[in-house]
């Protein structure tokens, strides 16, 4: 049975579609996707961010955390070697993906390397200003919830206004993409 939705984010319509009851995540990145998808709107210390963080530190930290969700809805989609395993900074987490693309898992760009099109599921590494580094602050990692060839990117991550949703991001802060093809299986 197919249910018609739409995505509105500040007031704006973004995706209308359609979901089947029957669908599964079908690859790694859609299955990482989706982890964050059935948490969306959760605040950060609460609930599943509690749990994260737990995960990856043994307590709850008050640390940024968009780096550790990704780790963790990875380690849960069975892919954790396939983004070069758990992490918490951004740019070590890129440099992660980039030796796990040299493995064979993925598909790694970055700078002026990222294609036009951003496809959907693709994990995106923006940095705000500076050099992208593992000192800078103002970075992030998330996932692009659709595909896009424009300016904006709509991804979907954690430490994102505190919480786990979606958020519009320029493709001018955009430094790396990385795109899972295979996985570690559980």
């Amino acid at each position: 049975m197919a249910h018609q939705i739409k995505l509105i984010i500040d007031g704006k319509e973004v995706y209308s579609g359609s979901l089947l009851d029957d669908q599964k995540p079908a690859n790694y990145g859609e299955k990482i996707f989706a982890g964050f998808d059935a948490n969306r709107n959760v605040l950060e210390y609460n609930g599943i961010v509690g749990e994260i963080q737990k995960w990856y530190y043994g307590y709850v930290s008050k640390t940024p955390w968009c780096a550790s969700s990704l780790s963790f809805f990875a380690n849960k989609a069975g892919c954790l070697k396939a983004i070069g395993g758990k992490n918490d900074n951004v740019y070590e987490m890129a440099q992660a993906c980039k030796k796990a693309a040299k493995e064979g898992y993925g598909d790694y760009y970055e700078g002026s390397a990222i294609p036009e099109r951003v496809p959907q599921y693709a994990i995106c590494f923006f940095v705000w200003s500076g050099e992208f580094r593992a000192d800078n602050p103002k970075k992030h990692v998330c996932v692009a919830e659709f595909a896009s060839s424009g300016d904006t990117l709509y991804c979907i991550g954690g430490n994102q206004s505190n919480k786990i949703c979606t958020k519009e991001y320029s493709r001018d802060c955009l430094r790396a993409i990385y795109i899972i093809r295979k996985g570690d299986e559980k």
